[in-house]
């Protein structure tokens, strides 16, 4: 789980994020009641080093782009 501070709606960048090739699901949408947090829930396992990495680059362009 990463929380994001000041990067727009979490379900922004989920789709953001999924155009770009990597999956994610927004934090948000897994709280039922109350205030709700802003952030990602990312899987890792079955991928390997590289493609990891290079998930994790696509990502913080993402976050970059939607946090102007």
């Amino acid at each position: 789980m990463a929380t994001l501070k000041d990067a727009g709606p979490d379900t922004a960048i989920v789709e953001a994020a999924k155009a770009a090739g990597v999956g994610a699901r927004a934090l948000s949408s897994m709280f039922i009641g109350g205030a709700s947090r802003q952030g990602l829930v990312l899987g890792f396992s079955g991928f390997s080093d590289e493609e990891l990495m290079a998930a994790t680059v696509r990502l913080g362009g993402v976050v970059r782009q939607q946090a102007r």
